[in-house]
């Protein structure tokens, strides 16, 4: 016959105190305040972002934000095309007509714009 086996499983509980929030998670801001903070943080953009991939050896970078102001129902928005692409990879190749290892400091990337 089989022995029973069993399991403690612990879950951390914590609790917090409630807090009134009539103002929403931004405050009182209006979609054109945000929009408009958006454009500013946009047109600041200079120089690339990078970040690591979680194997840490592939880093994506983004290189130049642009960007369209449209209404969704009545809604303000953003539409963001972004120019992006990976370097820092090992071991990786690109194969069309013939096989192209990829160097730690080669780049790949597309500025493709999707809708």
């Amino acid at each position: 016959m089989a022995k029973e086996k069993s399991y403690n499983i612990k879950v951390p509980v914590f609790t917090t105190t409630m807090q009134d929030d009539t103002e929403g998670l931004f405050g009182k801001v209006t979609y054109s305040e945000m929009i408009d903070m958006l454009k500013t943080k946009i047109g600041a953009f200079k120089s690339e972002i990078s970040f690591e991939n979680r194997n840490k050896t592939k880093k994506t970078v983004i290189s130049k934000i642009n960007f369209t102001e449209h209404i969704l129902g009545e809604t303000p928005c953003l539409l963001l095309q972004v120019s992006a692409f990976i370097t820092n990879m090992y071991d990786g190749y690109f194969e069309a007509n013939e096989k192209i290892q990829i160097q730690k400091d080669n780049k790949l990337g597309n500025e493709k714009r999707q809708n």
